[in-house]
């Protein structure tokens, strides 16, 4: 018997290393989901008419909209995963921040101010560019990618953010110490600003990096500094504790799960993680309570379905 019990858990543990992959086969851009926001310009005025784009965590799926004339806006029929929502607007600096859509969950409005640009903003090229760019990026033909980025930061070298995406298409191309200088002088552009959530972003890079060299404690440096700097930004902890989990750091990825699940309690995913970790870990007490803390927020779905199996097949405490 006691034999029997110990294949179930060491099958249970091939099925959480399957299933804890970063990408999950099971997120997709459309569902059920609604998003909504507002944007305003840094007086607190509704910026109406400005155009607000959805990129998918796949850089491919994209939803489109504008804004009313109280400057808000929503898109209904969203999947679960992550999204990149880009605002432009005639006269304004784009802006963009990253959300992580429910479709359980009631969504956060997500709020853009846009600061006025000093000269006149080409939206039309420069969204052309960006597309441009994703679409070489995804069919891994990263010079080509460079060139359209490079294109923005000809036109709009204010538009500084667009760095990432070239240290992105470096660090494809397995040019590290490049993407380091990349991600490092986004850093620096950012703390000029006094902008700590894109200096933040950089640091987490600059943190991924260090784990592709396999310098685990110089990339939790990177990390700690990150959050330290952007405390209330869950996505962050959450792909922190996401690098940490696949490179076997099991309690460092706790820590950052417990902190992501802490800045937005409703959200059902890092609760399932945290149970995939404390199982890892041969705490199967906590790992059963973070299961059913997962299915209390996510009762319904494929997701649920698989964690009730999984609780079912754990010794009882």
């Amino acid at each position: 018997m006691k034999h029997r019990v110990w294949i179930v858990l060491a099958m249970t543990v091939i099925v959480v290393g399957l299933l804890a992959s970063p990408m999950e086969a099971q997120r997709f851009s459309r569902g059920k989901a609604r998003l909504s926001g507002e944007v305003k310009d840094e007086a607190g005025n509704p910026v109406t008419g400005a155009q607000v784009e959805l990129i998918f965590e796949d850089e491919v799926s994209k939803f489109k909209t504008t804004t009313d004339e109280k400057g808000e806006w929503a898109v209904i029929g969203l999947g679960s995963g992550q999204f990149r929502i880009v605002v432009t607007a005639d006269g304004y600096i784009p802006s963009q921040q990253m959300v992580m859509v429910s479709q359980l969950n009631r969504n956060d409005k997500v709020l853009h101010t846009l600061k006025k640009a000093e000269q006149p903003i080409m939206h039309e090229d420069l969204l052309k560019y960006l597309e441009q760019g994703n679409t070489h990026f995804q069919n891994r033909e990263f010079d080509e990618a460079i060139a359209e980025y490079q294109k923005i930061l000809d036109k709009h070298p204010e538009m500084y953010t667009v760095l990432f995406k070239i240290g992105d298409c470096y660090r494809e191309k397995r040019d590290l110490d490049k993407s380091v200088e990349i991600y490092n002088k986004v850093a620096e552009l950012a703390v000029a600003k006094q902008d700590n959530s894109v200096h933040a972003q950089a640091l987490g890079n600059l943190g991924a990096i260090s784990i592709q060299r396999q310098d685990f404690d110089q990339a939790n440096q990177y990390f700690q500094q990150a959050i330290d700097l952007n405390p209330e930004d869950e996505i962050l902890a959450y792909n922190v504790a996401e690098i940490n989990f696949n490179n076997n750091n099991v309690d460092l990825a706790i820590k950052y799960y417990q902190m992501a699940a802490e800045v937005k309690p409703d959200w059902s995913l890092p609760h399932q993680k945290l149970g995939y970790s404390y199982l890892n870990k041969g705490d199967f007490a906590a790992a059963r309570a973070s299961f059913q803390k997962f299915l209390e927020l996510e009762p319904e779905g494929e997701q649920a379905a698989i964690i009730q199996e999984l609780l079912s097949s754990l010794p009882e405490a």
